[in-house]
């Protein structure tokens, strides 16, 4: 192999010297390598977010039933956890309840029906999810129920019935690679301002770190990178302290965005995947003060009968679900790719693989074409026949000619909805 030694190679701090040889100036260099607070931009620049704080305050001195949504996904998990969090430490005794997603949905679904329209509820918050959800909006309005939405993903418009905190529709937020959870953490610094609370919005920033992280969020995004590091170097929340103390072996005695993300947020997803909805639940909880700590039965081999902590008992959970998952990733990779040689399929220029419903689990469906779009090089589909209408998960592969895999398919005349 031909190759040329581009400057110097000292070995000593490989990043440096990775970025020096390639000429970025030192200044950027330098705010990278060691990113400050001065990278989280005001949060006065998200829209409504006064409005969001006020509203939410009204529910809390009033003492209302709130429901909050919780997706099922690491982003939607952290979100959820942190406006719990956040809210309990306001107010303890408030009556919160959460409202989990049975399948690998998103927002206010169909399967959250009966949950959310007829509980009671005052205010129905929604983090990480629900700013297209305009109709249900519209429902809950009219049943006197409040909407609360924190969210990071594309929408046309802000909803007329709904008070909306979005960084996709703020023209003045510039990070636009800030995951759900990312916004909530603004919420959460912009209520205490607001309101001139006795609460460090950084205690809780070590759960939005995994939550960004997990999201796959840019850490090219000055902002996003300085709450994964702050974050991360900061663990104050149980359930991360403890994930990263039974991964230790794996991811060394600091916790770094690569442990994250190879080894805690894949066991988390897992769940989310495969699990079941106690599983997913016990998740949930066991990142929440006051609760995660809390004793139960023991589910531990040979330890019947006996209790352990919460938190412990969701860890273990977890690394055993992602097992139990990736038995059922690696045979359904192998029947796509014997799908792919058979029908000759890498002859078109984007891998459009249509599956049938017993052959792969549409929860894992993502993280197949996740597998099958590097290895083969070629932007992927990975869709099934619903009721007339193929639907699915695509993925591209990096320095794929297709810049915007997903603006290049809702382009399409062939596509009805593409979101991601």
């Amino acid at each position: 192999m031909e190759y040329k030694i581009r400057g110097l190679n000292l070995k000593k701090d490989f990043l440096k010297e990775i970025f020096e040889n390639r000429g970025i100036n030192q200044e950027d260099i330098m705010k990278y390598l060691h990113p400050s607070f001065n990278n989280i931009q005001d949060w006065r620049a998200l829209d409504n977010i006064e409005d969001a704080c006020h509203l939410l305050k009204k529910h809390i001195d009033n003492g209302s039933k709130i429901g909050i949504i919780v997706d099922v996904d690491v982003d939607g998990t952290t979100s959820a956890a942190t406006l719990w969090n956040f809210i309990k430490r306001i107010k303890p005794e408030l009556h919160l309840e959460a409202i989990i997603h049975e399948k690998k949905l998103h927002g206010l679904a169909n399967d959250l029906y009966e949950d959310v329209y007829n509980n009671g509820y005052n205010l129905i918050a929604i983090p990480d999810a629900g700013s297209n959800d305009y109709d249900k909006h519209k429902k809950l309005k009219d049943l006197g129920i409040d909407v609360l939405i924190l969210d990071h993903h594309e929408a046309p418009y802000y909803s007329e019935n709904a008070v909306t905190v979005n960084n996709q529709l703020s023209k003045n937020y510039k990070n636009k690679s800030l995951s759900g959870v990312g916004v909530v953490w603004q919420f959460v610094r912009a209520y205490i301002d607001i309101f001139n609370l006795n609460i460090d919005a950084n205690d809780f920033l070590d759960i939005v770190a995994i939550g960004n992280l997990a999201d796959m969020m840019s850490l090219r995004e000055l902002e996003t990178r300085t709450i994964a590091i702050k974050g991360l170097s900061n663990e104050k929340n149980t359930f991360t302290k403890h994930f990263h103390k039974v991964q230790n072996y794996s991811i060394g005695d600091k916790l770094t965005p690569i442990g994250v993300s190879f080894y805690i947020a894949p066991s988390i997803n897992a769940v989310h995947r495969v699990g079941t909805f106690e599983e997913k639940k016990l998740i949930f909880d066991a990142m929440l003060e006051g609760v995660q700590d809390k004793m139960v039965l023991s589910t531990k081999r040979g330890h019947s009968g006996e209790e352990e902590p919460l938190y412990e008992q969701a860890i273990r959970t977890a690394m055993n679900v992602r097992n139990r998952q990736n038995k059922i990733v690696d045979e359904a990779v192998k029947y796509i790719e014997e799908k792919i040689e058979k029908e000759e399929l890498t002859k078109h220029k984007i891998l459009l693989i249509e599956i049938p419903k017993d052959k792969v689990p549409q929860e894992v469906v993502g993280l197949i074409a996740n597998k099958i779009a590097p290895k083969y090089q070629q932007p992927t589909l990975l869709l099934r026949d619903i009721d007339g209408k193929l639907m699915g998960s695509g993925r591209n592969f990096s320095n794929s000619p297709i810049e915007n895999f997903r603006e290049n398919i809702e382009e399409s005349a062939y596509t009805e909805y593409a979101r991601g």
